[in-house]
């Protein structure tokens, strides 16, 4: 965004039309960050209910489904807490 941004005010010698597409690009930076703030909704409701299944049927899943810090990272995350 930034460098379009720069490219823009070097690049168009029109000010009208440098008005008009600044505020475009703002509006698209405004929806890209509420797309990004919904994807991130989205991402926390499938991990929760992942883990929500997983431990309803923590006798069917591999270790890895059981234990949520089975993995690599959360044994990191132990051993720097």
């Amino acid at each position: 965004m930034r460098a379009a941004m720069g490219r823009l005010f070097r690049d168009e010698p029109d000010v009208r039309e440098l008005i008009k597409l600044r505020t475009v690009y703002e509006h698209l930076e405004t929806v890209t960050d509420h797309c990004e703030d919904v994807a991130n909704i989205i991402q926390g409701i499938v991990i929760e209910n992942a883990l929500s299944a997983a431990a309803n049927n923590a006798g069917h899943l591999p270790m890895s489904f059981r234990d949520p810090c089975y993995s690599w990272s959360c044994s990191l995350w132990r051993s720097t807490s």
